[in-house]
């Protein structure tokens, strides 16, 4: 099979060996002499086929993995494979053996699966490809795909990858085991869909997509293993292809037509394999072969043969009964429910021809999705009645009360006539109270719901009657018991929710607890009503500055519906990014990460037009930037953009939120003239859904003030602020990172920058006093502000201590590597510098070590030839500062080289902070120079600082006061 054929030799090709197969073991010699015989242009290929045949055979073809056998040589428990110690052997099979292993190198805790590969062609360009395309599927992030963390070479020549350890059930055992229904393991379907669906739109194809592949955790979320290492294992080294695709771990049972024959490899590939998995998941059954097939002769009716239909293949099973019960049905039913969609959809997933497929796995996973939804799937032929059908299954109810009214009226029955106006009558009540209900809300909602609207005007309703309109409205509904509680349960919501839009919180509070006291009193605790009334109401909690008791509403919540199977409910993604915010802020990334990651699968998966999906990308990529993985934050901060740009509901909203996300961003990382576009945008978009006072449009100016003060536009950002300071004493919210917060921050880093130290230094105090009730990262990150401030003010012993309380948060929450490590470090090694011992001599060891730590490799080094974040090349530029301070005492040559260094490094950069360092830099050579004997140098280089601090500097500046003395 190795060199390409027509289909039609193929098939002469397989029927000549279904003639040898069948013939009796010891006439088979006899019986290949007669073909040779009669057709000798296709014995190669025949002979190729028998010899790949009795290969993969040999090598457990449909055979499941044995247990682990024998470590490969060099390999045991304890062995270091880079940070990784294997702890044991876990399974193996066709690729190789896996071990279960833990990080060994100090920097955190974690486990891994570690698949230590057999023996493959050994060169460069493959050693060079591996590691290239091992890189690449590492940077694949998906709450459905188990991640690459790392692929190496041992000593010994065993290649292997290290993978996140997954603890679950392959997908067909656990549906199986727990007798999952065609519905749930529909839904189980599309997750791995989806998961599927991102890998190839980052260029990925799996190849081996199985059972084995995909398991199942017991929170019954999809994890797809393996994903792209088929690819990796390809040397091109000539196998045949049954031989191939069993040493390469591919599995021939769910490989694709073009697999078989050596055709290009494409998404349509794994479109294919999921056809596979779908049958199986569904009937229990394979559309191809049977226990007793060769593997060529799988291989043939893959390549030749139409699947058995899905409802026959049910029917036919040696266990049918078996089957049908694990379904939780009986034969005949299954069957039932396998014809129509569900047939046409893996028939079409099976296809020969690519290009007859889905398009994609999306693709695939929509249909799903419309056959759930009880809508015409794609792959049907949409004839009227066919269409009618699916109408009537989402309008049960009603078609069946107007069936009903039918049959009484054509009946001709008095009775009936009577019974029938009656029914409707009573109908008609009840509709008109349900009906009045509904015409109040959605008038309310289309006159304030700002968020949809975007106008500005009505976004003023905070300000205007409107306000005590609808407080008084709340208080009546409160005290009003005549209503029908249901009716009376739809206005509460609507008017709490109107109060909560319009930042009305104290207001709403009460309000609150009757919906969910109603809530659950009309519909039942495990209601979807008093689900979604529970999680709105923790949300609120969580802004009115309460996150463990928000927290534990979410856990119950969540725990709720994952218990009694409403998991497919909008409040359930909600819940989880909820969840995520407030573990966030506590500074657990790894949970966080988790936690909202499973949010924006499921709002994926059953509410994909829920307007909070998009602000659930958003924190997500608030998690990966803290983490320091700023292509991942701005992917999901793009996406943010991207679905709220498509979607109806909360457009304007989202717009805002995402761009303020990516603005934020880039203001972390240094990128200030670039965050302002972002932040610009951010606050039009929050002026128009919220109103030009409302907190979110203030947190905005405020941030944009930041990144202008930063580019040197003072007088404009410092009005900013002080503004917002005015704003946030009207700011009903208590929460940590409230507006107050967020401008008391801003002004005393402006301060800081200025060198306005008594300003800074009030503010900082200020903010360390606000947040040190709890070891948070934000409390670590104004203790380093606390510390930068009493650095400038020359208290080395201040410094140290806030240096001390920050550093065990940081390198816990983010690590030493982290923006934050660096930034501590930075401090302690300048008050190191600055400090005395007891005899009053500096101690320039310790402060060396510091600033090499500053220096040291960072968690935001790519390694791939892009510069680093200006932040951390800022940081970097302050440490060689710190070590041509040092240098100076004993070698001024070597000052001068390191400070003009630092300031290369600076470059010619306008931003504030740069020039103030290229201040220090330009300070200290000139010192270095005139240690030299070089005095006009040394003046030139210390006037040129005077000069970047003129500009950047207050007039109370102790930097610029320093460097006058210095000149002069």
């Amino acid at each position: 099979m190795a060199e390409p054929t027509s289909s039609g030799n193929w098939q002469q090709v397989f029927a000549l060996f279904e003639r040898w197969v069948e013939a009796e073991p010891a006439q088979r010699d006899a019986e290949l002499a007669r073909i040779a015989a009669d057709h000798p242009a296709l014995l190669p290929r025949l002979t190729a086929l028998i010899r790949s045949d009795d290969e993969a055979r040999a090598q457990g073809f449909m055979e499941p993995a044995p247990d682990a056998g024998p470590a490969p040589p060099g390999l045991v428990a304890g062995a270091r494979l880079g940070p990784w110690a294997l702890i044991e052997p876990i399974a193996s099979g066709g690729m190789g053996q896996v071990w279960l292993a833990s990080r060994a190198d100090g920097l955190y805790q974690g486990r891994a699966a570690i698949k230590c590969l057999h023996s493959t062609r050994r060169d460069a360009a493959a050693d060079a490809r591996f590691a290239r395309e091992g890189e690449f599927l590492a940077r694949l992030g998906h709450p459905h795909i188990a991640q690459l963390l790392d692929a190496g070479v041992t000593a010994e020549g065993i290649r292997y990858l290290v993978l996140e350890y997954v603890q679950g059930e392959r997908i067909d055992h656990w549906s199986d085991g727990r007798a999952l229904s065609i519905v749930d393991r529909l839904q189980l379907f599309v997750q791995v869909c989806d998961a599927v669906a991102y890998a190839h739109a980052h260029l990925v194809v799996h190849r081996d997509l199985k059972p084995a592949n995909i398991l199942v955790t017991a929170e019954g979320h999809v994890k797809l293993l393996d994903f792209g290492v088929a690819k990796l294992l390809v040397d091109g080294h000539g196998a045949s292809d049954l031989t191939h695709l069993a040493s390469a771990g591919l599995t021939p049972e769910y490989a694709s037509p073009e697999q078989i024959t050596a055709a290009p490899i494409t998404t349509a590939t794994d479109v294919y394999s999921l056809g596979v998995l779908l049958f199986g998941l569904l009937s229990g059954q394979r559309p191809y072969g049977s226990a007793t097939s060769t593997p060529a002769q799988l291989a043939r009716d893959i390549v030749e043969s139409d699947p058995r239909p899905l409802p026959l293949a049910a029917r036919e099973a040696d266990d049918a009964a078996e089957a049908a019960a694990r379904r939780g049905l009986d034969p005949q039913r299954l069957q039932q429910a396998l014809r129509g969609d569900l047939e046409h959809i893996v028939a079409r997933a099976l296809q020969k021809q690519p290009e007859h497929r889905y398009a994609s796995a999306q693709a695939l996973a929509d249909d799903i999705r419309r056959h759930l939804r009880h809508e015409p799937v794609s792959a049907q032929a949409p004839s009227w009645r066919y269409q009618a059908g699916k109408f009537v299954r989402r309008h049960r109810v009603a078609v069946l009360a107007a069936a009903v009214v039918s049959v009484a009226v054509v009946g001709g029955s008095g009775m009936a006539l009577w019974q029938a106006a009656q029914a409707r009558q009573q109908a008609m009540l009840a509709q008109n109270e349900a009906s009045k209900a509904t015409a109040i809300k959605d008038f309310l909602l289309g006159v304030f719901n700002t968020a949809q609207t975007g106008d500005a005007k009505t976004a003023e309703a905070a300000d205007t009657p409107v306000r005590k309109l609808l407080t008084d409205s709340g208080k009546k509904l409160l005290a009003d018991k005549a209503l029908p509680p249901a009716v009376r349960l739809e206005l509460l919501t609507t008017v709490m929710k109107l109060l909560y839009d319009l930042n009305l919180l104290e207001e709403a509070i009460e309000l609150d607890r009757e919906v969910v006291r109603l809530a659950v009193a009309v519909h039942g605790a495990e209601s979807r009503q008093a689900l979604e009334a529970s999680v709105t109401s923790a949300r609120q909690q969580r802004t009115m500055g309460r996150p463990d008791e928000s927290e534990a509403i979410l856990a119950q919540a969540v725990a709720t519906m994952e218990r009694t199977g409403q998991s497919a409910l909008p409040a359930y993604p909600l819940a989880l990014y909820e969840l995520g915010v407030i573990t966030l802020r506590r500074g657990e990334l790894d949970r966080a990460l988790d936690q909202l990651k499973r949010s924006t699968a499921a709002f994926e998966a059953h509410a994909p037009l829920d307007g909070n999906r998009s602000t659930a990308h958003r924190w997500l990529g608030t998690t990966y930037e803290q983490m320091e993985r700023f292509d991942q934050a701005q992917a999901q901060y793009q996406r943010a953009l991207e679905l709220a740009e498509k979607m109806s509901d909360l457009r304007l909203y989202n717009v805002g939120g995402a761009q303020y996300a990516i603005g934020n961003g880039l203001l972390l990382s240094g990128h200030f003239a670039q965050a302002v576009p972002h932040l610009s945008a951010s606050i039009d978009a929050a002026a128009a859904t919220s109103g030009s006072e409302h907190p979110n449009t203030w947190k905005g100016r405020v941030l944009l003030a930041r990144a202008q003060h930063q580019l040197g536009q003072t007088e404009q950002a410092t009005s900013t602020i002080r503004a917002a300071l005015a704003a946030g004493e009207r700011d009903p919210a208590t929460m940590l990172g409230n507006l107050t917060d967020v401008a008391r921050l801003a002004q005393a880093t402006a301060a800081l920058d200025e060198g306005d130290l008594p300003t800074a230094r009030e503010g900082a105090r200020a903010l360390v006093a606000r947040y040190g009730q709890s070891p948070t990262p934000a409390l670590a990150a104004r203790l380093v502000l606390m510390a930068e401030c009493e650095l400038l003010a020359g208290d080395a012993t201040a410094t140290l201590a806030s240096v001390a309380r920050a550093l065990p948060i940081i390198d816990k929450r983010f690590g030493a590597d982290s923006l934050p490590g660096k930034h501590a470090r930075l401090m302690r090694a300048e008050a190191l510098s600055n400090a005395a011992d007891a005899n009053g001599n500096p101690n320039p060891e310790a402060a060396r070590d510091a600033y090499l730590e500053v220096l040291a490799r960072a968690k935001a080094d790519t390694g791939d030839g892009r510069e680093p974040p200006p932040t951390l090349t800022w940081l970097r530029a302050r440490a060689r500062i710190g070590l041509a301070r040092l240098a100076g005492r004993t070698d001024a040559a070597q000052a001068v080289q390191l400070a003009r260094e630092a300031a290369s490094a600076l470059g010619s950069s306008t931003v504030r902070r740069d020039r103030v360092a290229l201040a220090a830099a330009r300070l200290i050579e000139g010192r270095a120079l005139a240690a030299q004997g070089r005095p006009a140098e040394s003046r030139k280089a210390m006037a040129s600082a005077v000069a970047l601090l003129q500009s950047t500097q207050a007039p109370n500046s102790p930097r610029l006061a320093a460097a006058r003395r210095a000149l002069d």
